[in-house]
């Protein structure tokens, strides 16, 4: 007998199907026969939606589809399946490097077992002290613990609403050591923050009292949530990656200034659009080649226009975006004779040529070479239609 019987509506509308995958969780220990078949049926009625009725996710660009309801429930099964027998839950702790997050036991890697455990010390707190008051309603529905590592941490966030048992205080810890840490949820207690990090995609920032925030490391933020911080002024992101970050949240937060580079502001439209005051400072020429490098083209044509005639523009750099603009597909070709769809690509290739040709580009630090990327027929096609000064950029020393 099926377990779900609205199907009809589950299989055309995203958010009562997210609603049964986030309701499938339970603490309750009933017949784990029953669990699974509940599981694999809900597993169907997913793959029916998106595959027979065309659901369309929420918010695709965020992977809120097939694969990010499948997962919740995965979690969940694997909560209930791996739980920690009752009369042990109630009798014992936890033994390092494993840390209990409601019914199941995590293990970390000992280095960052360490670290979690360091950071209890210094709040006074035992590590099942610090899961009961800081990790939030989230760990029901998605793994914070993944393979022995943090993937999302939490820290300065009460839990319990109102219950100022557990209140963390000071600065917060140095979170680089977390090397597959994706999400974080930070609520400061000083004037001053700093969030270094290679590997998070998800930073939330909360705390009335936080003034200055500082972004370091080779992360590629993805979202970047920073709403009602009636004190925050000043966020320093010139040190990070900006090339995945479409989200940036500053609702409510009126004073804010953006300290970045001339390249982040220029590449990045979350940036742009977002309600605050922004100071640039200079770019070099390894970021801009950076983000030329990451650029999608289907975002128009001004960014690399910018690229192209930036005095720090590198002749490699140039001529990279001149072979990914397809010359050969324009070679002979005058402007009257391409279709209108793709001008702006013929007239940036032409840009590049002339300025080329001027000898406009200085090459420094960063080579390119076109050949190695054409095969036999092209390259004899290209050294007939396209001048030799527009295939390689050499080291300069």
């Amino acid at each position: 007998m099926p377990y779900y019987k609205n199907r009809d509506e589950l299989h055309t509308k995203f958010f009562p199907l997210q609603k049964a995958a986030f309701k499938f969780y339970t603490d309750e220990y009933f017949n784990e026969k029953e669990v699974n078949e509940r599981a694999q049926e809900l597993f169907t009625i997913i793959d029916e939606a998106f595959d027979q009725h065309n659901l369309k996710g929420y918010y695709d660009n965020n992977a809120h589809d097939r694969d990010y309801l499948k997962k919740i429930v995965q979690h969940q099964l694997d909560r209930i399946n791996n739980r920690v027998p009752i009369d042990v839950y109630k009798t014992t702790q936890p033994e390092a490097p494993f840390v209990r997050i409601g019914p199941v036991d995590h293990e970390l890697e000992q280095q960052e077992y360490d670290w979690f455990q360091n950071v209890c010390n210094q709040q006074g707190m035992s590590t099942q002290a610090w899961v009961s008051s800081q990790i939030i309603a989230t760990a029901l529905y998605r793994p914070i613990i993944e393979n022995k590592h943090w993937v999302e941490f939490h820290w300065g966030i009460r839990a319990r609403g109102n219950d100022t048992s557990h209140l963390v205080t000071g600065e917060a810890p140095d979170f680089s050591g977390l090397t597959h840490l994706a999400t974080l949820f930070v609520s400061s207690k000083t004037p001053e923050l700093t969030v270094s990090s290679d590997s998070l995609t998800y930073l939330s920032i909360g705390g009335d009292i936080v003034q200055k925030l500082t972004l370091l490391g080779q992360a590629s933020l993805q979202k970047l949530h920073m709403d009602y911080l009636k004190s925050l002024n000043y966020c320093d992101i010139s040190s990070i990656n900006v090339a995945d970050l479409w989200d940036i949240d500053t609702r409510g937060t009126k004073n804010l200034t953006f300290h970045c580079t001339e390249a982040q502001y220029k590449y990045c439209e979350a940036l742009r659009k977002s309600r605050t005051k922004k100071t640039q400072i200079p770019s070099t020429s390894a970021e801009i080649d950076k983000y030329a490098a990451y650029y999608n083209w289907d975002g128009g044509y001004s960014f690399l226009n910018w690229v192209i005639k930036h005095p720090k523009c590198e002749l490699a750099t140039a001529l990279n975006i001149y072979w990914l603009g397809s010359p050969l597909y324009f070679a002979g070709k005058e402007a009257e004779q391409v279709e209108s769809y793709n001008l702006d690509n013929y007239k940036l290739l032409k840009t590049i040529e002339k300025r080329v040709l001027k000898k406009k580009y200085v090459s420094n630090q960063i080579a390119f070479d076109a050949t190695a990327s054409l095969d036999k027929d092209e390259l004899e096609k290209a050294r007939k239609s396209i001048a030799p000064e527009l295939f390689q950029a050499p080291y300069s020393a």
